[in-house]
């Protein structure tokens, strides 16, 4: 992970690395983030639980755009390369996610 960018309890802080301090701090649920990864333009970070959820941030303005939950835990996720795809993994197999302008976020 960049240097810039640090864990806080359960805020993910997305840091400057020429002054150090946070630019963007990312809420979640609460719960320990298990993994996480930012697609290959640099615009979304997905991070997924150990509680079965994975949550999707836009980086450009720390806004949480979609949270999705799954049975059992999940402990691995990954962009696709083209960017349109996120991979999770955990107890119940893999999972691939389309990711859509279209998409609902019914917390």
């Amino acid at each position: 992970m960049p240097s810039g960018n640090r864990w806080q309890g359960s805020h993910r802080r997305s840091g400057s690395p020429a002054t150090g301090r946070p630019r963007h701090v990312l809420e979640g649920d609460g719960s320990a983030m298990w993994s996480l990864a930012v697609s290959q333009d640099g615009t979304s970070l997905v991070a997924v639980t150990m509680d079965g959820t994975a949550h999707l941030w836009d980086i450009g303005t720390a806004v949480e755009v979609c949270r999705l939950r799954v049975d059992g835990h999940l402990s691995a996720c990954s962009f696709h390369p083209y960017g349109h795809r996120v991979v999770l993994g955990g107890s119940a197999g893999p999972y691939a996610c389309e990711i859509s302008s279209d998409a609902v976020d019914d917390r």
